[in-house]
């Protein structure tokens, strides 16, 4: 008998990582790149703001090393493009690390 994964049963992710991985699309290099990028409705102000708040924990020990953002041509309700560019500016800056947003 072989042992269930806990991530083969979705009712196991908390809801706030699964609202994360149904929202954004993360990926992580081997060089310690972190690229985000929405998916799916246009992007709420507030979503960004969640985000940020869930990653900031596991942002420590040198990881991530850069943060690349895809925003381009994605459509924001309540807010400008600009803004959103700064908001994730300012979390890669209070980091300390490069941070690129196309």
């Amino acid at each position: 008998m072989h042992a269930q994964s806990p991530l083969s049963d979705v009712r196991t992710i908390p809801g706030s990582a699964l609202r994360l991985l149904r929202r954004w699309q993360l990926g992580v290099s081997a060089g310690g790149d972190l690229w985000i990028e929405p998916v799916g409705p246009p992007l709420r102000l507030v979503e960004l703001g969640e985000l940020i708040r869930q990653l900031r924990p596991h942002c420590q020990d040198g990881f991530p090393k850069r943060l690349l953002f895809r925003v381009s041509g994605f459509p924001v309700i309540g807010a400008t493009v600009e803004t959103v560019e700064r908001a994730i500016k300012q979390f890669a800056q209070g980091l300390g690390i490069d941070c690129h947003v196309r």
